[in-house]
This record gives structure tokens, sequence and C-alpha cells, in this order.
């Protein structure tokens, strides 16, 4: 209980932080293509349950289709 209580509080405060930084690069990223900045994946947790995380985006929307392989099964 302690731990996830310290674990959300720093969160919160890198947050805030990196706000700053984290507005303009968002803006940025929608400017580029006028598109969401976030990409959501998933992913797998405990006890093998999926859940959704939420990232900034770093490629171009549908990136995949022009051949680039971000990711792989190997």
């Amino acid at each position: 209980m302690i731990k996830r209580f310290f674990d959300v509080l720093v969160s919160l405060v890198g947050l805030v932080f990196f706000l700053p930084i984290l507005i303009p690069v968002l803006f940025l990223i929608w400017k580029y293509d006028k598109q969401s900045p976030f990409y959501i994946a998933p992913r797998v947790g405990k006890n093998g349950k999926i859940f959704k995380m939420l990232k900034l985006r770093s490629m171009v929307v549908n990136a995949e289709k022009t051949g680039v392989a971000s990711t792989s099964n190997s």
C-alpha cells in the first residue's frame, strides 16, 4: 500500500515537473500531420491481463503500410 502511494505521488510530481516540456511537444507532434499525438499500445500485465498503455506517437500515422516494420514477432 505504501509503495503504491509512493509510485502515484512520484508520478504526479514528475508529470507536473515535465508538463511545460510535454505541452509544446504534444502540439508539435499534432501540427506535423494533424493527427492525435497519442498511440494506444496493448500490453500484457499481471496474470496475462491485457491493458492499454498511452504513449506519445513517434512515427507517422499508418507507418506500417509504407513498409516500416516497427515491431516483430521474433
